[in-house]
């Protein structure tokens, strides 16, 4: 029993090191005090993950929070399917290349945002399985933090210190090493747009914190999914 317990243990480890990162299901308000207490916390994000029916926390083996002010926390908008690459490869600069989705105008680099709801147009759903307890049509935002240091931040006004033809409340990070993904946040079309699904806000409510575990799964099923439907249209 021991062996079969230590073998176990080795292989949780083998994968973690594989993957080189663990999802944690967190809430808003947990996310909230992280974040207010390393890059801090993007105007209004209490309210924008009202309609979020999963948080997802990154945490990576070793890894350290970013000092207080080094950072700038933001949000990027993807196609779903490009969700389980993301994770394990984590942002790339696609600009000029077949993996480009909406242009390079101001750039070559990755694109962020300060304003949720500028990220939230750029995310692309994808189809969940039905009868599902937390929607049909899910999205996916990336909550990120951004080198202060390096990032080129939109400005209302022409200064120095930002790039004069980057609109407001955008971010342009030209290396991929400057970002870091923090937390995926997993919205439904349903619960963004006020409709039921099939169970009463209050049994969902009190149900929460038994499914996390449930709900985490299956994020991380439709993720796979997702990249599979990939990979196969290239074919």
């Amino acid at each position: 029993m021991q062996q079969h317990q230590a073998g176990q243990q080795q292989q949780q480890q083998q994968l973690q090191l594989k993957r080189g990162f663990d999802l944690n299901p967190v809430s808003a308000e947990q996310l909230q005090d992280e974040l207010q207490a390393g890059s801090g916390c993007p105007p209004g994000l209490l309210h924008h993950l009202q309609g979020c029916r999963c948080i997802l926390r990154l945490v990576r083996p070793g890894a350290h929070p970013p000092a207080p002010g080094s950072c700038v926390a933001a949000f990027h908008g993807t196609d779903f399917a490009n969700i389980h690459s993301i994770l394990h490869n984590g942002l790339l600069a696609a600009s000029g290349t077949r993996l480009q989705t909406t242009g390079a105008v101001f750039g070559v680099g990755i694109y962020l945002s300060t304003d949720f709801n500028v990220a939230y147009s750029f995310s692309k759903a994808q189809q969940g399985w039905a009868g599902s307890s937390i929607g049909r049509h899910l999205r996916c935002v990336l909550l990120c933090d951004v080198d202060r240091g390096v990032a080129l931040q939109g400005q209302s006004n022409n200064t120095a210190a930002g790039n004069s033809s980057l609109p407001e409340r955008y971010i342009l990070v030209p290396k991929p090493a400057d970002v870091c993904v923090r937390a995926l946040l997993v919205f439904s079309d349903d619960a963004m747009l006020g409709l039921p699904h099939g169970s009463s806000n209050g049994r969902r409510h009190r149900g929460a914190a038994a499914c996390a575990g449930l709900t985490t799964a299956y994020v991380v099923a439709m993720l796979l999914l997702a990249a599979w439907q990939t990979h196969q249209s290239w074919r």
